[in-house]
C-alpha cells in the first residue's frame, strides 16, 4: 500500500517536473528574444549617434545664405526662388528644370507674352540626381507638357550634397528629401538632414521671406532676374570635369520618368561666356557623352553655346550667368529652337 502510494506520488511529480520544463524553455526563448530586440535598437540608436557624431566633423560647406538661415534659427531661401509657395500650378506649357543656370535663364514673363504657362523649378546646384526626386513628387501636380532640363557641366560632377543642402533649407524634410540624401551616397546628406530634423527652433517656411542676393529681382514663376553687367577681370579657373556617372545615370531616368508620363523634354546647356568655356578643357568630350545620351532616348539636345554667340561683357553679370540683357536674347533664341522641333505652339 505504502509502495503504491510512493509511485503515485511520483508519477505525479514527474508529470509536474515536466509541466514545468517546457515553461522555463518559453521564458529562455522569450528571455532571448527580448535581448535580441534590445541589441537590435541598441544597433539602430548607436548608428544614428554615429551619423550624428560624424556631422559634427564631417558637414559639406554650407551657403552664406544657408549659414544665415541656420544662424537665424529660420529657413531663408539661398536661391531666392520660395518653391514650396508656387509648387501649385498645375497644367504648365512648360516646366523648367536645373541648376542656378536654369532659375537665372528662363524667364516666365517672356513665356506668358506667347501664350505660354511655365514654371521654373531651378535652385543653387541642382543636379540630375535631385531634380529626379523633386520630378518625382511634383511633375503630376505640375502637369508639364515639356520639361526643359538644363545641363549645366558644372553639377555634373557634383554628389548632390549641395543642392540637398538648400533644398533642406527651403523645403520640409519628407521622404522625398530622405531618398534624395540616400541617392547621393555620401554620409554627410544623411547628416544634414538629421540636423534639420534636430533644429527645433527653425520658424515654418510661411513665416519667413526670401532673401535675395545682392542686385538679385526675384520674379513670380521662379526666375531670377539680375541686370548688372561684368564687373572685374575675374574669370572661370582652368578646368577639367570629371562627370560623376551616378549623374549620368539620374539623367537617363529623368528622361525615362517624363517618357512614362507622355511628357516631351529637351536637355539645354546655357551660353556661357567665349572665355568661360575656353577653360574647361574637356568639354567637347562633355559635349559627346550629352549628345550621346540624347541620341540613345531620341530627345532634343540644344548647345546654345554652339548656336548663339553671345558678348561676355554685355550678356553676362558674372562669368558663367546671364544678365537681363542676355536673358532676353537667350529665350528669344530657345522658343525658336522649340518651335523648330514642333516642342511647342505659341499663342502669339
Amino acid at each position: 500500500m505504502n509502495r503504491s502510494i510512493i509511485r503515485v506520488k511520483n508519477r505525479k511529480k514527474d508529470r509536474e517536473i515536466s509541466e514545468i520544463q517546457p515553461k522555463k524553455h518559453r521564458f529562455s526563448r522569450d528571455i532571448r528574444g527580448k535581448m535580441g530586440t534590445f541589441f537590435r535598437k541598441l544597433a539602430l540608436f548607436s548608428s544614428i549617434f554615429l551619423i550624428g557624431y560624424a556631422g559634427l566633423s564631417s558637414s559639406p560647406p554650407t551657403p552664406a545664405a544657408t549659414r544665415r538661415a541656420f544662424s537665424a534659427g529660420r529657413a531663408i531661401s539661398s536661391s531666392a526662388n520660395p518653391l514650396p509657395a508656387e509648387i501649385q500650378c498645375c497644367d504648365l506649357d512648360i516646366l523648367f528644370a536645373g541648376s542656378s543656370h536654369c532659375y537665372r535663364s528662363f524667364d516666365p514673363r517672356f513665356y506668358r507674352d506667347h501664350g505660354l504657362k511655365t514654371f521654373n523649378m531651378g535652385s543653387t546646384s541642382q543636379s540630375p540626381i535631385n531634380t529626379y526626386y523633386l520630378l518625382e513628387k511634383h511633375i503630376d501636380t505640375l502637369s508639364p507638357k515639356l520639361i526643359v532640363l538644363e545641363v549645366y557641366w558644372g553639377v555634373l560632377e557634383l554628389k548632390g550634397v549641395e543642392s540637398l543642402l538648400d533644398l533642406s533649407v527651403n523645403l520640409p524634410v519628407d521622404r522625398m528629401l530622405w531618398r534624395m540624401a540616400w541617392a547621393t551616397r555620401d554620409i554627410r546628406a544623411l547628416n544634414r538632414l538629421l540636423a534639420v530634423e534636430l533644429d527645433l527652433d527653425r520658424k515654418p517656411l510661411a513665416e519667413v521671406e526670401p532673401e535675395a542676393e545682392p542686385g538679385d529681382e526675384y520674379v513670380p514663376g521662379g526666375f531670377v532676374n539680375n541686370s548688372g553687367g561684368r564687373e572685374g577681370d575675374r574669370c572661370y579657373p582652368p578646368t577639367t570635369v570629371r562627370v560623376n556617372s551616378l549623374q549620368i545615370k539620374y539623367l537617363e531616368r529623368i528622361i525615362e520618368l517624363a517618357d512614362m508620363r507622355g511628357i516631351g523634354i529637351v536637355l539645354v546647356a546655357q551660353p556661357v561666356p567665349q572665355a568661360t568655356l575656353g577653360n574647361v578643357r574637356n568639354y567637347g568630350e562633355i559635349d559627346s557623352l550629352l549628345n550621346d545620351v540624347a541620341a540613345r532616348y531620341g530627345v532634343p539636345y540644344l548647345d546654345f553655346n554652339a548656336i548663339m554667340d553671345l558678348n561676355d561683357s554685355a550678356h553676362f553679370y558674372d562669368y558663367h550667368h546671364l544678365n537681363s540683357v542676355g536673358v532676353a536674347a537667350f529665350n528669344r533664341r530657345l522658343l525658336d529652337e522649340l518651335a523648330n522641333h514642333d516642342l511647342v505652339r505659341t499663342g502669339g
